[in-house]
């Protein structure tokens, strides 16, 4: 089965042109490196809208639930633009498995928007989504969004990575008529799955169980929402231990003390976060190759996504994973 290369959305102005209010490019290696193994489009929704570079800026005033995107120094209301737009372009996104927008962008923004009371010179009111932000995770509840200063981070690297290639390794499998694939997805998945939601997991279990009562269609729908679902929120340390140990177990007599005992430590240095889930991982994939283990080779926990985008470097910045 050909699986395609995973389709991320990116704002424009990350690496890809000088489209910022001033004129400005915000250098992005890490979009960089994933144009290698991803497939990436870009869009900055003010140049869109006829906004032009460079441009006066851009807030949004919040009164009660209405939210308003004005320049401040013309006063000019770019809001109906700006949301007809959004509408348009989000509805001919037939295929898009991940998105990374530009932190705190008016447009743009998943969550730290600056919100203000008026046009005038006002102190912040509250923080949320821009206009464009909140149209994206309103018509893709539960996909891997991120911000460019977040995804600095390796825990939310990570997870991010995970969530983005497991979507789109499923949305291979979903255009597939024969439901053995979707069971062998499930089958491949079942340890990075049990590390995410184990409820889900089993519950995912039973819908391919009952496939025939339900058709294909119905099957692959409910499968994706409890898919979608299942990566929400990070897995906790604990899962994560609780898996490597698990898969430990296949190997775990046939190798010395001395060598149970490094990766022991390991798995308490990953615990107090002194170094990433995948190096871990990499350390338990040596000995799922030196020992043979088929069943273990076939899972995607121990590689969920290109271990080439696998980096250790952390800004110590956004430990928050609640965000999305």
């Amino acid at each position: 089965m050909k699986t395609e290369k995973p389709l991320i959305l990116c704002s424009r102005c990350l690496g890809f042109d000088n489209c910022r209010y001033n004129g400005e490019i915000i250098p992005a290696p890490f979009i960089e490196k994933l144009s290698d193994f991803c497939r990436i489009i870009n869009v900055c929704p003010e140049v869109e809208i006829g906004l032009g570079v460079p441009r006066k800026p851009v807030r949004i005033i919040k009164k009660g639930d209405n939210l308003r995107l004005i320049q401040t120094e013309t006063l000019k209301d770019q809001t109906d633009k700006m949301n007809i737009f959004s509408a348009q372009f989000i509805n001919n996104l037939r295929e898009v498995h991940g998105f990374i927008l530009k932190y705190k962008s008016p447009s743009c923004a998943l969550k730290a928007a600056k919100y203000y009371p008026s046009t005038d010179k006002s102190p912040v009111s509250g923080k949320g989504p821009g206009l464009f932000g909140k149209a994206v995770l309103d018509a893709f509840p539960g996909y891997p969004a991120e911000t460019e200063t977040r995804l600095t981070n390796f825990n939310i690297r990570e997870h991010f990575l995970t969530k983005l290639f497991t979507f789109s390794r499923f949305d291979s499998v979903r255009k597939e008529s024969r439901i053995k694939q979707l069971i062998d997805f499930h089958a491949q998945n079942k340890l990075l799955l049990l590390a995410y939601n184990q409820k889900n997991m089993r519950l995912m279990g039973n819908i391919l169980a009952n496939q025939k009562e339900k058709g294909m269609d119905s099957t692959k729908e409910e499968y994706k929402i409890l898919l979608l679902d299942s990566f929400k929120k990070n897995a906790s340390h604990n899962s994560h231990i609780n898996v490597i140990q698990h898969a430990m177990g296949y190997f775990s007599k046939k190798i010395k003390r001395e060598e149970v005992s490094f990766i022991t430590n390991l798995i308490s240095e990953y615990k107090n976060n002194k170094i990433p889930l995948s190096a871990l991982r990499m350390v338990i994939r040596s000995y799922i190759v030196r020992f043979d283990i088929e069943y273990l080779k076939s899972q995607s926990y121990f590689e969920p996504y290109p271990a080439e985008l696998a980096e250790v470097s952390d800004s110590g910045k956004g430990r928050d994973l609640r965000h999305i």
